[in-house]
């Protein structure tokens, strides 16, 4: 009774929402504080800690409060710079401050982003050795014999992204849809161009993976881990007759 004997308790809880219980038992007093606790508001502020360069973070809002032991829910957008490295995995911490005050590890987020590859490799073709390795590429004293009379050709790839050894490579009938490979970078092939023959891609020994038959001219292209796919590049034979 001291303590509301001139309405003073009263006055307190009035003001401030809280109960007034003149005649509670212990374990109703200990209740009522941990319920009172429950329910004090508390303010959440997520706060960027680091960034790898490249990688930015934002959310809806600076910071809500709610209800503490509920949930502060907020919508975040994680952006990549156009200029990020193609492939890199970016990094970036967010902490959630409580009231303005660091919560530790449970009130951390970690975000790994990987950067899209969004290049396609570059695909060439050089003249290449026959199966014993001994001929010099494109030799021939005849200046109508084209390009690369013997059809000897080193099908290479680089990649922004890949190393040469992840790369495909394809070898496609210009007058047709027959399409031969996939091929790692590094492989000789033997392109004939017969006109009216069946395409086809036959094994061979030595130095030569294959001899490639086709209709029309060879248009090598390559294809990297992320499936991005290269513009093709001729590699000429000339037809027979020589």
């Amino acid at each position: 009774d001291g303590l509301d004997a001139t309405g003073q308790a009263t006055a307190i809880t009035t003001a401030t929402g809280g109960e007034l219980m003149p005649a509670a038992t212990p374990d109703q007093v200990s209740g009522a504080i941990l319920s009172g606790l429950q329910n004090l508001p508390v303010t959440v502020t997520p706060q960027l800690a680091s960034a790898d360069t490249g990688l930015s973070v934002s959310w809806d809002a600076s910071s809500k409060t709610v209800t503490s032991g509920t949930d502060a829910t907020f919508t975040e957008t994680i952006s990549v710079a156009a200029d990020a490295p193609q492939g890199a995995t970016l990094h970036a911490t967010v902490d959630f401050l409580l009231n303005g005050e660091s919560a530790g590890a449970d009130f951390t987020e970690t975000i790994a982003i990987t950067v899209n590859d969004i290049t396609p490799p570059v695909p060439a073709c050089e003249p290449g050795t026959n199966p014993a390795g001994k001929n010099v590429p494109g030799s021939n004293a005849n200046p109508k014999a084209g390009q690369n009379p013997d059809g000897f050709y080193l099908l290479t790839a680089t990649d922004n992204v890949d190393a040469a050894s992840a790369l495909k490579l394809y070898v496609a009938d210009s007058a047709g849809s027959f399409v031969a490979g996939p091929y790692a970078s590094g492989t000789t092939v033997k392109i004939t161009q017969a006109p009216g023959a069946t395409p086809s891609a036959t094994p061979m020994a030595g130095a030569v993976s294959a001899h490639i038959t086709l209709n029309g001219d060879a248009l090598v292209y390559a294809v990297d881990t992320a499936g991005n796919q290269s513009a093709p590049v001729a590699c000429l034979v000339p037809p027979p007759p020589k």
